[in-house]
């Protein structure tokens, strides 16, 4: 299984995750308590479908179905993740971290598929809530993988796609993809919107 490697970000260095990133943006109470405080809980079933599919995609010989019924995957999401992962494409570089530097801070993006050549970003999602292009357009964490790789590049990665496992029972495509790529425009928004906002509330210590 893939490491986290929480003891690599704040508050042991000036390193925020996509996650610690989206987590402060999100409730800067509920950050503390998770992040600094470490009152993580185990995870729904949900979450940990997630997972294992993530590690499914990356290593297709991984024993995701001893690691669903585990944490309480039900067998209808078990035989749904060995019917879909043939619609996801081969991966190329999977689990791959982005590091970049901004104002004494550096901020790690984890790409669940990376085509560096090709300039292209693949993020992979599996969830019962539908995702339209209007939520992918305005998503957060897309945003901040591709900010990432901006600050990284000078320029943004040329082509991103969603991949989109509809988990409910009711669903009628196997897969559906969307287009993600953001402008530079759109960037240097979230960098004066977000990123500074989030950098000033942790500096100056606001869980509240």
């Amino acid at each position: 299984m893939r490491q986290y490697a929480a003891e690599t970000l704040y508050p042991h260095s000036k390193t925020l995750s996509s996650t610690q990133f989206l987590d402060y943006a999100k409730n800067p109470a509920e950050f503390y308590a998770t992040w600094v405080a470490g009152l993580r809980n185990e995870g729904s079933p949900a979450l940990h479908f997630g997972i294992a599919f993530s590690e499914l995609y990356a290593d297709r010989s991984f024993d995701f179905r001893s690691y669903m019924t585990e944490h309480g995957v039900s067998k209808r999401l078990i035989e749904l993740a060995a019917s879909s992962i043939k619609y996801f494409p081969k991966p190329n570089k999977p689990e791959h971290e982005l590091l970049c530097e901004f104002e004494g801070w550096k901020f790690r993006a984890t790409l669940d598929d990376f085509y560096p050549q090709a300039s292209i970003i693949i993020e992979n999602k599996t969830s019962a809530l539908e995702w339209t292009q209007e939520i992918v357009d305005e998503n957060a964490q897309l945003d901040f993988q591709q900010w990432v790789y901006w600050k990284i590049h000078g320029k943004p990665c040329k082509k991103a796609y969603l991949n989109w496992l509809d988990t409910n029972s009711a669903r009628t495509k196997p897969l559906t993809t969307f287009k993600c790529k953001r402008t530079v425009e759109r960037l240097k928004a979230f960098e004066e919107e977000q990123v500074r906002r989030v950098i000033r509330g942790i500096e100056a210590k606001h869980f509240g």
